[in-house]
């Protein structure tokens, strides 16, 4: 059996503590866990390999007087021909 479950809550950890950049594809891929397939689970060991290939990426905090950015999109499900909304964010420091 695929532990396709628990990738995605794996990377959910991530995407949402230290690295953002994965969120929007790993939110599009949250939604087939009861019912993915061979391309979904493909596309999950991608993530896990380009989080492999950039171990040094993250998100440093570190004070100064500028502030953090934050940029938020939301399809609010117009993309989706479920209904099922989708966000993403970047953040600039």
């Amino acid at each position: 059996m695929v532990p396709y479950r628990e990738a995605i809550g794996s990377l959910l950890y991530l995407a949402n503590t230290t690295r953002p950049d994965i969120t929007f594809a790993v939110n599009t891929l949250s939604r087939k866990q009861e019912d993915f397939d061979s391309n979904n689970w493909s596309a999950v060991k991608h993530i896990f390999r380009y989080l492999r290939g950039t171990l040094g990426y993250g998100i440093k905090f570190s004070g100064n007087e500028e502030g953090i950015t934050c940029y938020l999109d939301a399809s609010l499900g117009i993309s989706d021909a479920e209904g099922r909304s989708t966000t993403g964010y970047a953040i600039k420091l």
